[in-house]
């Protein structure tokens, strides 16, 4: 930022990689070229610059609504919305309560009519449309119609699902079942590997729908890398990502992973494992060892 004292006042000079300028004076924004020439004639409230360095746009405002500027200056978008921001090149826009997806010149690519829409991957994306969630198309129409509670999608073919009844399951992209919706809670790890519960048992579970590991435990959770932390009555173990167990039920507590070393209390004595659960250093230690 800079400051430019001329013959009509004090400017606040903003600039972009462009050679674009954003000076104000009396409390209005302008755009301006290296020249100091007037990029286009209109005057905004404020600017949020923090968009320029990513998408390229800045979100302006004025009398309460907003649009988007391009890295050059000239209007994206008319200063007509409630909110707006961009996503992948996507502009989302909302007016009159509801969200939509607009085009050039102000045409919108899916007219308002959503609670919410997220960012689109491989051309879907989950969308909130009378307290209902589904997935949507680029065009406006439903891929997976909105009959659920809510919908997680991450790009991939598996799409984490809610259903009226709260429960839990995993269907593709053209809505067939993977997993039944059978499940207290589903949390996707990562190549295809879910941890899953149902009537307070916990295990791992994959998209074909095979138990990893044997489905008996209180709770299990992502402890750090590939590792798993389960649970038993304050009695803690560790499996790897093929449901291997590495640790039977042998700490009273594990520390958190730092720098790939977490500290473990054995019979009331402190040791040190690694990332691969392996221990590097006894339990023979009255007080926490330092080990980062």
């Amino acid at each position: 930022n800079r400051e430019l004292y001329c013959s009509t006042g004090v400017w606040r000079i903003v600039f972009n990689k462009h050679n674009i300028y954003n000076a104000k004076q009396n409390g209005k924004w302008i755009y301006l070229n290296k020249n100091g020439k007037h990029i286009n004639e209109y005057e905004y409230d404020s600017i949020n610059f923090g968009l320029l360095w990513g998408s390229g746009y800045d979100i302006v405002y004025k009398q309460s609504k907003c649009g988007l500027v391009d890295s050059l200056g000239n209007p994206a978008t008319s200063v007509l919305y409630e909110e707006i921001y961009e996503v992948f090149g996507d502009i989302f826009a909302k007016k009159d309560n509801y969200w939509g997806i607009l085009g050039k010149n102000d045409e919108w690519i899916i007219k308002p009519g959503f609670n919410f829409i997220y960012e689109f991957y491989n051309g879907l994306a989950v969308a909130d449309q009378n307290d209902k969630w589904g997935l949507l198309k680029k065009d406006g129409t439903w891929k997976i119609n909105n009959d659920y509670e809510e919908l997680i999608y991450d790009g991939s073919n598996s799409i984490l699902v809610i259903t009226n009844d709260y429960e839990t399951g995993i269907m593709d992209t053209l809505g067939n079942w993977i997993l039944q919706p059978e499940y207290d809670y589903i949390w996707n790890y990562k190549n295809s590997i879910f941890i899953a519960r149902k009537d307070d048992i916990s295990g791992l579970i994959n998209l074909k729908g095979e138990w990893l590991c044997e489905f008996t435990y209180p709770y299990v959770w992502h402890y750090s890398h590939d590792l798993f932390e389960y649970d038993n009555d304050g009695n803690y173990g560790l499996m790897d990502n093929t449901g291997n167990v590495l640790r039977d039920y042998e700490f009273d507590e594990i520390g958190y992973m730092w720098d790939g070393y977490a500290y473990f209390i054995e019979n009331g004595k402190y040791g040190i494992i690694d990332s691969l659960g392996e221990i590097i250093y006894e339990a023979i230690d009255e007080e926490e060892p330092f080990y980062y």
